[in-house]
């Protein structure tokens, strides 16, 4: 409830509204203090603040000033005001705490995105998000400067301080990328390729999404701290690699793939392309998606290794999630395939190890 004290402290709820009213906080990310603060029938807000460790405070506060170059960017750009789905204007931000608090779209409940219209509603409000990507996909002002790799495109190679890191599984996760070339020469292909063309978010998972479930509400990517120069098509694949990681947990759950699962993904996928077409327009977006495709298997890698940081083995999501990324690299889908045709995820788990 450490939220909802803190926006009362700052005058968006009153006390009125929670005794009155009630309110529901969701957690929204493992990874980080991320809730959802919904008043009934009342306001909405996002809220992101620091654990009590000098690593999590940092982390805010590169957020913080990312909205700041953001905003800045995007203005020069032209494409002020973007659109509400990428870029929700914060309503505070406060270095001192550090806490970040941005107004949710929709008052009476909020969902992660890709997992069906909520009632009521025949679209995800995606098609506004593959609008807005598209629109900071179009900054190309990236400057000189090299910039860091996506932390997927060092699987190959990762960084010793980081691989110190990992847990158990993590570490019997990444020796699986290692024995099967294919992924690994996917992943140096990828690196050795990046340059800098444009902005992204960096971070477009699954996640960093969350929607009003009623009326048309937009879809608000959230979680901006590893804003920066980048390559388009890593914001796509990293997104569609996530959300390939639901549908693996989801067989996890039931014990096979999920037909409508996937139905409900590429009808998703569909409305986000769309948008993203309208923005940048249709040769370009194929071309962008094209190359997105590509990026998948990297992103599966990095979560089938996320995965195993939880546990001291690696576990039967991050081996579908491995499998999933080597099915990728030896019969990747088309464009089509994920806009408009089932793509098969099968494949028997002990290919992967």
């Amino acid at each position: 409830m450490q939220a909802v004290s803190l926006l009362v402290e700052r005058g968006l709820i009153s006390s009125t509204e929670v005794v009155r009213r009630g309110v529901r906080v969701f957690d929204l990310s493992r990874r980080n203090v991320c809730v959802a603060v919904m008043v009934e029938s009342g306001p909405s807000y996002f809220c992101k603040m620091a654990k009590a460790d000098r690593q999590s405070e940092g982390s805010v506060r590169r957020e913080i000033a990312a909205y700041g170059r953001l905003e800045s960017m995007l203005t020069a750009a032209g494409h002020k005001p973007l659109s509400r789905a990428v870029f929700v204007e914060p309503l505070l931000l406060d270095d001192q705490c550090p806490l970040i608090v941005l107004p949710l779209l929709a008052g009476d409940a909020t969902a992660h995105v890709f997992l069906g219209p909520p009632p009521g509603r025949a679209s995800l409000g995606l098609r506004s998000l593959g609008r807005g990507m598209g629109r900071l996909h179009g900054c190309t002002d990236v400057g000189t400067d090299g910039a860091a790799l996506p932390w997927a495109l060092t699987l190959a190679c990762p960084p010793l301080e980081v691989v110190e890191e990992f847990g158990g599984g993590a570490v019997e996760a990444l020796e699986i990328v290692h024995s099967h070339a294919e992924v690994v020469e996917r992943i140096e292909a990828l690196a050795s390729s990046w340059g800098p063309t444009c902005w992204i978010h960096g971070d477009l998972r699954v996640e960093n999404l969350v929607a009003g479930a009623s009326g048309d509400s937009e879809v608000q990517a959230v979680d901006w701290e590893s804003l920066g120069p980048g390559r388009p098509e890593w914001d796509i694949g990293f997104l569609i690699a996530t959300l390939m990681r639901k549908l693996v947990f989801s067989i996890e759950l039931d014990g096979k793939p999920s037909s409508a699962g996937w139905l409900r993904s590429v009808a998703a996928l569909s409305e986000t392309f769309s948008g993203y077409a309208e923005e940048r327009g249709t040769p370009e977006a194929v071309r962008v998606w094209s190359d997105a495709v590509h990026c998948v298997p990297a992103g599966l890698a990095q979560a089938a290794v996320e995965t195993g940081m939880q546990s001291a083995r690696i576990t039967r999501s991050a081996v579908l999630l491995l499998q999933a990324a080597l099915n990728w690299t030896r019969r990747g889908p088309r464009l089509n395939d994920l806009v408009g045709e089932p793509l098969s995820l099968s494949g028997r788990e002990e290919e992967a190890c």
